[in-house]
C-alpha cells in the first residue's frame, strides 16, 4: 500500500527528435515504486513518444528502444524489484508540431531502513566479509575465520576463539567525521567507549574493542559494515592500539556481542 504519491509535469517540445535524446528529471528522495501511472491526454496522435528509465536507461517499458505511444490514455503499471535511489526520469521524442505534455504519478513507500527505529542496527547474516553464521571472519561462528576456529583462532564454535593475525593487504580506514579522543587533538574530547572502532591513521589498522575483547580488523568491508551498525569510532595512535591488545585480550564476552551483532 502506497504511502507516498508524487506528481511530475513533462512537457516534450514540439520536433523533438528520437536522435534528440530527450530526458526530463523525475528525481525523488529514496524510495520503493510500487506502481507508476501516466496520464497521456488527447492529441499526440502517434507522434510522440516515452519511457520512464533511470539513467538514460528505460525500465517502463523494458528494452531500449522501445517507446509508450498512445493517446488520451490512462496508463497504470504496477512494479516490483525496481531501483530504490529515486534517481528517476522520463525520457522521449516529440516529432508532431506542438509541444506535449505528460503527467506521471509514482507511488511510493519509504525504503526499509528509513522505517526502522533509532537504536543500533543489528547487522543481517553474512553481511560482513568472508560470510559465516555469526564470525567477522567466516566460518561456523568463530570470529578468526576458518571452520570450527581452525586456520584463522584458537577456539570452537562458540565464538571465544582469539582470531589470528589480520594479514591486512592495504591501510583500513575509519569512517570520516568521528570526534579525537583526549590528547589526540580534534574539534570533541569523548572518553573511549566500551564499544569501539579503533582507528590507527599511522599504521592504516582498525581494531573492534568490545565487550572486554580487541579484535583487530583485516578488511575495510568489516570497518565500514560495523560502522554502519552503529558503533562509533575512535582516532588513536599506535601506543594506544598496543595497550589495548595487551590489555583486552579476545574474551569470550566480546566474542559473544560481536557474534550476536552478526547474526541476527
Amino acid at each position: 500500500m502506497a504511502i507516498e504519491i508524487r506528481d511530475f509535469t513533462v512537457t516534450i517540445p514540439a520536433g523533438t527528435a528520437v536522435s534528440a535524446g530527450f530526458t526530463a528529471s523525475l528525481a525523488m528522495p529514496a524510495r520503493v515504486v510500487t506502481e507508476i501511472r501516466v496520464r497521456v491526454p488527447p492529441g499526440p496522435r502517434g507522434e510522440v513518444g516515452f519511457a520512464i528509465g533511470s539513467g538514460g536507461l528505460p525500465i517502463v517499458p523494458y528494452g531500449a528502444g522501445n517507446w509508450i505511444v498512445t493517446d488520451n490514455e490512462d496508463l497504470i503499471y504496477p512494479l516490483d524489484n525496481v531501483i530504490t535511489s529515486g534517481a528517476w526520469q522520463l525520457l522521449g521524442y516529440n516529432t508532431g508540431s506542438f509541444d506535449h505534455t505528460l503527467r506521471v504519478y509514482f507511488l511510493c513507500q519509504l525504503v526499509q531502513s528509513q522505517t526502522a527505529g533509532s537504536g543500533t542496527t543489528l547487522l543481517p547474516p553474512g553481511s560482513l566479509s568472508g560470510g559465516g553464521s555469526g564470525g567477522l571472519g567466516g566460518g561456523s561462528g568463530d570470529l578468526g575465520g576458518g571452520s570450527d576456529g581452525g586456520t584463522g583462532g584458537t577456539g570452537g564454535t562458540g565464538g571465544t576463539g582469539i582470531p589470528g593475525p589480520p594479514g591486512i593487504t592495504v591501510p583500513l580506514i575509519l569512517p570520516p567525521s568521528f570526534p579525537a579522543p583526549p590528547g589526540l587533538g580534534g574539534q570533541a574530547v569523548v572518553p573511549v567507549p566500551e564499544m569501539a572502532l579503533i582507528g590507527v591513521a599511522a599504521a592504516g589498522t582498525v581494531g573492534l574493542l568490545a565487550g572486554g575483547g580487541y579484535y583487530p580488523l583485516s578488511v575495510q568491508a568489516d570497518v565500514d559494515a560495523l560502522s554502519a551498525a552503529g558503533i562509533v569510532g575512535v582516532p588513536a595512535d599506535a601506543a594506544l592500539d598496543a595497550a589495548l591488545i595487551a590489555a583486552a585480550p579476545a574474551g569470550a564476552a566480546g566474542a559473544a556481542a560481536v557474534s550476536g551483532a552478526g547474526s541476527e
